[in-house]
């Protein structure tokens, strides 16, 4: 049996190609099938079949497309929650080790005094994310704000769109069919792209929710054991039990938080769970209308057509960290050396675009301030350089260009005014 997926061209005069979804190379090619009917009334009723199948699965897939939705928010939420007890237990452990350490500095006053100085910078370094990520979420969340009203914006229109192309084919009349098909998939489009801009805002509000959170918890944590220390260090008992009661209570909150967060996915696994049922069991009924029609129902149908929605655009992006190239559309990002449109540019492990100088091992490479490595001479705070045709620069060695010999240092900067190595440069670093 054939497993094919048919799409809105199916219902085209000319049907146009069909996108199999089989593992196999069944494929159904309506054009050619059309091309071999001659008689106008088994054509009609070739496109009248067609049509029934094109609105069975259209019929099936407003069912399925929800239920897959909600089982991936739902698996999605029940992920997050699991990273979260993580975390809890993480914080948790961190406090319980920054009471064990503050308690083996007791009456070492050297030592007491090292670890507030590296805690008040740890503690600095904390405000400044917080800081940071705090107007991050204000952003984020003012871009979430967006992207909602503009798929909400888009879903009336596709609805808009749908409406009259039933109008259409209600009226038969084949110009306003094609036309009002034509703007249904286009709203279609715009739509599955403002949902995808929606989720990609949530995901950057969520993950800046989660390091204010982690910069807040560290805040909270380093000024506990300052003020343990501190107590410790005046030897006022008062202060001291005070102190440690604080960080005790903050691991009872840990602890609790953990305890939340528990209770918290138990009830998300069931949420998943109920979600998936919900999916499995309608899809069990669309396999069964799929059938009445000769296709055969598989969840590829959805996750290809997720895939597509969720694809990735690659090439160069603009980040908040500067630029990075992708170059696969599940958003995997170009790291180290990346040929690009005939330039090398280089990006860290992050995947960010470097400029200027960086070593690579034990070489030393030049990118101008669009990340393009540079060969050649270059000349760079008063000096010059020469970088081989590879980019690397050259040091400590004596070499040819065109018809002059020129040295360099260590540094790799140009000799000049000089006598190395017994032989003179002069100005433009030249042996004369």
């Amino acid at each position: 049996m054939k497993k094919v997926l048919l799409t809105s061209a199916v219902v085209l005069a000319a049907f146009g190609a069909v996108q199999s979804v089989s593992a196999a190379d069944d494929y159904v090619d309506y054009n050619s099938i059309l091309a071999s009917i001659r008689s106008d009334k088994a054509k009609a009723d070739a496109q009248a079949v067609a049509q029934h199948i094109y609105d069975v699965q259209d019929q099936q897939l407003s069912i399925l497309t929800p239920a897959y939705n909600l089982y991936k928010e739902k698996d999605a939420a029940y992920n997050t929650l699991s990273a979260r007890v993580k975390e809890a237990y993480s914080n948790l452990e961190k406090l319980q080790q920054e009471k064990i350490r503050t308690a083996d500095l007791i009456g070492d006053g050297t030592a007491l005094v090292r670890k507030a100085d590296e805690l008040k910078s740890a503690r600095t370094e904390a405000a400044q994310r917080e800081a940071k990520f705090t107007d991050d979420v204000e952003s984020y969340e003012n871009e979430v704000n967006t992207a909602k009203q503009a798929r909400v914006d888009a879903v009336k229109v596709t609805a808009a769109a749908e409406a009259a192309f039933q109008a259409a084919l209600t009226s038969g009349d084949d110009t306003a069919i094609a036309q009002t098909r034509s703007n249904l998939a286009l709203a279609k489009g715009r739509q599955n792209a403002a949902v995808k801009a929606e989720k990609e805002a949530n995901e950057k509000l969520a993950k800046a929710e989660a390091e204010l959170q982690k910069a807040v918890f560290d805040q909270a944590r380093i000024e506990a054991a300052l003020q343990y220390m501190d107590a410790l260090e005046t030897g006022n008992d008062y202060k001291i039990t005070q102190a440690a009661y604080n960080l005790d209570k903050k691991i009872e909150n840990a602890k609790e938080t953990i305890s939340t967060l528990e209770s918290e996915v138990e009830v998300a696994r069931t949420d998943r769970d109920n979600a998936l049922l919900a999916l499995e069991n309608a899809e069990k009924r669309a396999a069964v209308e799929y059938k009445k029609v000769g296709l055969t129902y598989s969840r590829s149908i959805l996750e290809e057509a997720d895939a597509k929605v969720n694809a990735v655009e690659t090439g160069w992006k603009n980040t908040d960290k500067g630029w990075i190239y992708i170059v696969t559309p599940k958003g995997d990002k170009a790291t180290g050396w990346k040929l690009v449109d005939g330039a090398w540019y280089y990006f860290n492990a992050e995947g960010v675009m470097q400029k200027w100088w960086i070593k690579d091992g034990n070489t030393w490479y030049y990118l101008n301030g669009s990340g393009e490595m540079q060969t050649g001479w270059l000349q760079d705070g008063g000096k010059w350089y020469f970088l081989e045709n590879t980019g690397a620069m050259k040091t400590s060695q004596w070499f040819q260009v065109k018809d002059k010999w020129y040295h360099v240092d260590a540094s790799g900067a140009l000799s000049v005014n000089t006598t190395v190595d017994g032989y003179t440069v002069n100005g433009n670093g030249e042996w004369v």
